[in-house]
């Protein structure tokens, strides 16, 4: 868990639960437990996947009873600004028919970059950045 730090918004405390360094396919993966500050009560989890070619995909399961609070998109757009500083693109790969995680998605700044509608996938990235995803697979091709 090497220069893993706690984050903390308004209302979350985003902690470490488990981390491990990967192998050539996938660098590392950090799963997070998003707890309230008020009561520590956990709601959720968000993990991230770290990869060779700059990106990560950024997942994350709020418990139903803590639904409709706005704390996935928190802590999505918290654990977006932690990724962005450390130089990596992220990206999140939404179920096509999940209408609630589109909707955290794009509540959090993230557009749709791709399309699968033989997997009934969409690939969201980051306003702004979302263009380095495309520069980066370029990048690898050349290489």
């Amino acid at each position: 868990m090497k220069g893993r730090k706690d984050l903390v918004t308004k209302r979350l405390l985003i902690s470490t639960v488990s981390s491990y360094e990967g192998g050539d396919f996938c660098f590392g993966s950090h799963k997070n437990a998003i707890m309230t500050i008020a009561d520590e009560s956990l709601v959720g989890i968000i993990t991230t996947s770290d990869f060779p070619n700059g990106t990560c995909d950024i997942s994350y399961k709020i418990n139903p009873a803590h639904r409709g609070n706005g704390y996935a998109t928190e802590a999505l757009v918290a654990e977006t600004t932690r990724k962005c500083k450390e130089n990596l693109v992220p990206k999140l790969v939404i179920k096509m028919d999940s209408l609630e995680s589109l909707c955290v998605a794009k509540k959090a700044g993230y557009i749709k970059i791709s399309e699968n509608k033989k997997r009934g996938i969409q690939e969201f990235a980051p306003r702004g950045i979302a263009s380095d995803i495309g520069t980066r697979k370029l990048m690898l091709k050349r290489e």
